[in-house]
């Protein structure tokens, strides 16, 4: 039988005989086990399809974050088997908050040694494709699919907004582990999941330098990955107004033109559309490349989601929101301070990607934010949640505080 069709129990049985269950793990929908391979002791966290399609809500993410604390404290290593749609759209904005501390639990272990390697038999997208892009690598079948975006959603919006007649095998060509793999060295291509993973993991791989792994996401952006690159707003350099300053950028991504002192550094990611990799690309370079002087960062941020256009797929999208996150807290681990302010509509995996990477996170009255923009959560079968009163998103962890009205930014924040 193929390993994908198997149930989760019979493939943890299939890879990892003699697994045992983790010790007082917490409850939910992912199982938790501990195996040795070859002398190497490891944290299995099993993702089951058949379960809400596999989505992470918040106890979910709090067996991911027991794991990862297990995993530090007994220096033992990290195997995610994947088969998820992602966050829970139908617990809110309370999956939103557990999901972004859970996302900073994994990049802050790996920052610390822990290895992380992604098994992909079937489906890993939104949210899932992000921790699995935060790891070490990532072992994935020809036919696993491996995307921000549902297919139906790019369906959707290429169709609807970009006027493209596409089909649903046009998008896997670009979303399947075959591609996935000739894009980035960080996806390893298996046939026969049982025998190649269990050797694979006889070498531990270490993590690139963050400037290295930055490179290689630029020269992609440049190539094309698999798509042909669409030349477009995102590289005609532009100026605007906000917050009684002047800034300069390109695309969703600006600095301000001046900051008062040299040790607080001032950047805003705008866009009434969407998160393109280009300017999340632009963002991450310019936190990875901050002035050792600098201290606190604060980035304003209107942004409703991520891209769900193929173009951006073909990059493989999930992997910048994953750098962005990294070279947050790397440079959180040297004393930089983060705060991000919401001021317009967020959302998706600019927002998650931003919070769990931010030391606060404040919005403004003006902000709305939601698990993915209303026609997305339409688009799979749910209804969108009633905005919620702003006061509330502190209340359920989703952010730190709100600023009045008349809020006008200084340096001491």
């Amino acid at each position: 039988m193929k390993f994908s069709t198997l149930s989760t129990s019979d493939q943890l049985d299939a890879l990892f005989p003699g697994h045992a269950s983790l010790e007082a793990a917490p409850e939910g929908d992912l199982l938790l086990r501990c195996a040795t391979i070859e002398l190497r002791s490891f944290i299995i966290i099993a993702f089951d399809f058949n379960v809400a399609g596999g989505s992470m809500g918040v106890r979910e993410c709090a067996q991911i974050n027991y794991a990862f604390d297990q995993a530090r404290t007994s220096q033992r290593d990290v195997i995610f088997m994947i088969n998820s749609g992602g966050a829970r759209v139908t617990e809110g904005v309370a999956a939103v908050a557990s999901y972004s501390a859970c996302l900073r639990e994994v990049v802050d272990a790996t920052l610390e040694g822990v290895q992380v390697y992604s098994l992909i038999a079937k489906h890993c997208y939104g949210g899932a494709s992000v921790l699995a892009a935060s790891g070490t690598d990532i072992r994935i079948t020809p036919e696993a699919h491996f995307s921000m975006s549902g297919w139906r959603t790019i369906v959707k919006y290429e169709t609807e907004l970009l006027n493209r007649d596409i089909t649903s095998q046009e998008v896997f060509s670009v979303i399947d582990g075959l591609s996935r793999s000739t894009v980035s060295n960080k996806f390893m291509l298996v046939e026969d999941v049982s025998e190649s993973i269990k050797k694979s993991f006889d070498s531990v791989h270490a993590r690139e330098d963050i400037k290295e792994s930055l490179a290689q996401l630029d020269a992609r952006l440049l190539s094309g990955g698999n798509r042909a690159v669409v030349a477009g707003d995102d590289v005609v350099s532009t100026s605007r107004e906000m917050f009684g300053k002047e800034w300069d950028g390109s695309g969703a991504f600006f600095r301000a033109r001046e900051c008062e002192l040299s040790t607080h550094a001032e950047f805003a990611f705008v866009s009434d559309e969407f998160a393109k990799a280009d300017s999340v690309s632009r963002l991450t370079s310019a936190i990875d490349s901050l002035n050792h002087e600098v201290s606190l960062v604060t980035i304003f941020v209107s942004c409703q989601s991520h891209s769900p256009f193929l173009e951006d797929e073909g990059q493989i999208l999930s992997e910048y929101f994953s750098g962005l996150v990294i070279a947050m807290r790397k440079q959180q681990r040297r004393g930089v301070r983060f705060q991000t302010i919401v001021f317009g509509d967020c959302g998706g995996g600019i927002f998650v990607s931003l919070s769990a990477g931010s030391s606060k996170v404040s919005v403004l009255p003006s902000a709305r934010i939601k698990v993915l923009p209303d026609d997305v959560i339409k688009s799979l079968g749910q209804q969108p949640s009633a905005d919620r009163a702003i006061d509330e998103l502190v209340s359920v962890g989703l952010v730190d505080e709100v600023l009045p009205g008349d809020w006008i930014p200084t340096v001491a924040m």
